[in-house]
C-alpha cells in the first residue's frame, strides 16, 4: 500500500490524479485564458481598424461635399486609403466572427 500513495510512484493514485487533473483541468483552463487574451487582442484590432474604416468614410464624405472629381488627387487619395481601410477591417472582423463562432459552438464545452 505505501507505493499506491506515494508520489514518486509512476502508478500510484496520487501519480496518476496528478496527471488526470493537470490534463483535464489545468491545462485546458490555461488554454482558455490563452485564447481569451488572443481574443481581446483581436477585439481590439477589429475596434482601431473600425476608427480607420470611419475615418476614411468622413474623407470620402468630405470629398463628396465638396463635389471633388475623380480625377482629383485627394479623392482618389480617400477612395484608396477606405478601400485599404475597408479591407483591413473585414479580414479583422472575419476573425473576430470565427473565434465568436467557435465559442458558440463550444459553449457547453468550456
Amino acid at each position: 500500500t505505501y507505493q499506491i500513495v506515494r508520489m514518486d510512484a509512476p502508478h500510484s493514485a496520487l501519480s496518476r490524479l496528478e496527471r488526470n487533473t493537470d490534463f483535464n483541468v489545468v491545462k485546458p483552463l490555461e488554454s482558455h485564458l490563452e485564447n481569451n487574451e488572443k481574443l481581446k487582442q483581436e477585439v481590439d484590432k477589429r475596434r482601431r481598424r473600425l476608427e480607420e474604416l470611419r475615418s476614411a468614410s468622413q474623407q470620402m464624405e468630405l470629398c463628396a461635399q465638396r463635389e471633388l472629381d475623380k480625377e482629383d488627387p485627394r479623392y482618389k487619395m480617400a477612395e484608396q486609403e477606405y478601400e485599404t481601410s475597408r479591407k483591413q477591417f473585414d479580414e479583422a472582423d472575419r476573425c473576430i466572427f470565427e473565434w465568436l463562432y467557435t465559442l458558440e459552438l463550444h459553449r457547453g464545452d468550456i
